[in-house]
């Protein structure tokens, strides 16, 4: 018998299964394979906010709750300085999580939403034609044919379809184990040395996450890891006393280098998730990030099913999405660790680590950033702002539309605060002010939008003191 499906996704992670999700609400038959009976084990148990904001928009909020996700809104963190700070974020606070648990919801919720799940299951060959794919797959009892018009990798850092990489950063190794230990902290914790930067966690369980992330080529033999992974931990004022503590299991190593799929789109087939790009950890925002290429895969893929003629245009905004994001998160962390560079320069051979990631960001400058002008001052728009026409993602297409260029903006902009741009800026008087700006746009799109857009606007530059 063969499975007939409108897509085929590989992989059930947060990607696979937000996507697979996502497209049966669409109204396309989604077929998902995953060939791990159970989640694997992940070495990060935080999940961002925007996480949880995600969820929601899918309906999905309850996936959270069932996997006994934990605010965690106050970390104690030692970067710059010698001394550690707490933060505090009591609004929108991270989640402690069992990824383990997570996933296994993601995959319920899939189920749940109509996706027809083949767990465990491997695709061992496929064949590509004019018309789609024909998958052949095996579960381990038998081997079935499954008929599908598009292939998604949603296989993470192993990649089925878009191996072919580059790096964004130096290569690095994530080192993890769980701990058992009756003085480790009850917050998550961030701190660094002079070779590393390390992240603690608390779990559900009492036990203690630890991933310390080095430089792939200073690691030593896989006997000695669990030496050097305590040595380091041993050394923060931040993590408790290790000398006591003991693993649950072996020190596991993963690769935790930040890359970018050179093409993460084809013809049939598109690449979710880790398998089209990777993050450095460092923001922890690696499971929000997939679920964000997941989503915008959907609209894509809903394009290029339903509006054939408009393929062309939602693979280049999938591109570019894809690149504009990679580029944005890739100049933020070189900042970070450029912070931590110059604490640890004055050694070259223990400032490498943060030397070699902090490329470009060393040269001390002022900010630039403009102030906020008095609601008075006249403002006029600048000379290095354009509108293009830009491919965006308008509800559940990829349409073209007039988007805003400018310098200072990682990306072109075309909806701020859920306002298209072009048609409210579209009558810009060549010289106006701040208050009379809100005044003027309050009247089409309320008092509170109208401050948010022409407050963005003007801190980002593209409106600027006129002459």
């Amino acid at each position: 018998m063969t499975l007939a499906a409108d897509v085929a996704v590989i992989g059930a992670g947060p990607a696979g299964c937000v996507l697979a999700i996502r497209l049966v609400q669409l109204g396309w038959r989604v077929l998902l394979v995953e060939r791990s009976a159970s989640p694997r084990p992940q070495s990060g148990q935080s999940l961002t906010p925007g996480v949880r904001l995600q969820l929601a928009q899918l309906g999905l909020s309850h996936v959270l709750t069932l996997c006994g996700a934990r605010p965690a809104p106050l970390s104690r963190i030692r970067w710059q300085g010698l001394e550690a700070e707490d933060r505090v974020m009591a609004q929108h606070p991270p989640l402690l999580v069992d990824r383990g648990r997570f996933d296994a919801m993601l995959r319920g919720a899939a189920v749940g939403a109509g996706v027809r799940l083949l767990c465990p299951a491997r695709l061992i060959h496929r064949d590509q034609d004019a018309d789609g794919w024909t998958l052949t797959l095996d579960d381990g009892a038998e081997r079935r044919r499954a008929r599908v018009s598009v292939l998604v990798d949603a296989t993470g850092r192993a990649g089925l379809l878009a191996r072919d990489r580059s790096a964004d950063g130096p290569a690095t190794l994530a080192l993890f184990a769980d701990w058992r230990g009756t003085d480790t902290p009850v917050h998550p914790c961030v701190d660094h040395g002079p070779d590393h930067w390390v992240w603690g966690l608390p779990r559900g369980d009492g036990l203690f996450s630890t991933l310390l992330f080095v430089d792939a080529d200073a690691v030593p033999k896989r006997a000695e890891l669990c030496a050097f992974l305590r040595d380091r931990l041993a050394a923060s004022t931040l993590l408790g006393d290790f000398r006591q503590a003991t693993t649950t299991g072996p020190v596991r190593g993963v690769d935790s280098t930040a890359y970018r799929a050179n093409r993460p789109i084809g013809p049939g087939w598109i690449a979710v998730g880790d398998a089209a790009m990777a993050l450095d950890p460092l923001s922890s925002s690696g499971v929000q990030k997939a679920i964000r290429t997941a989503l915008s895969a959907a609209i894509v893929l809903n394009t290029r099913l339903r509006r054939p003629d408009q393929a062309a245009l939602a693979e280049r905004f999938y591109t570019e999405d894809l690149r504009d994001g990679a580029d944005q998160h890739r100049r933020w962390t070189e900042g970070f660790f450029a912070s931590a560079a110059h604490r640890f320069s004055a050694t070259p051979t223990q400032g490498n680590f943060w030397l070699r990631r902090a490329v470009g960001t060393l040269v001390d400058s002022a900010d630039t950033t403009p102030g906020m002008p008095d609601p008075d001052q006249p403002l006029t728009l600048a000379p290095a702002a354009q509108w293009r026409t830009t491919a965006c993602l308008v509800d559940n297409f990829v349409e073209e539309r007039m988007a805003l260029h400018h310098p200072a903006l990682a990306r072109p902009i075309a909806w701020l605060a859920g306002v298209e741009l072009a048609p409210l800026m579209s009558s810009f008087p060549p010289v106006t002010s701040l208050r009379a700006l809100i005044e003027n746009w309050s009247t089409r799109i309320g008092p509170s939008r109208a401050t948010t857009v022409a407050t963005w606007l003007t801190r980002c530059g593209v409106l600027e003191t006129a002459p």
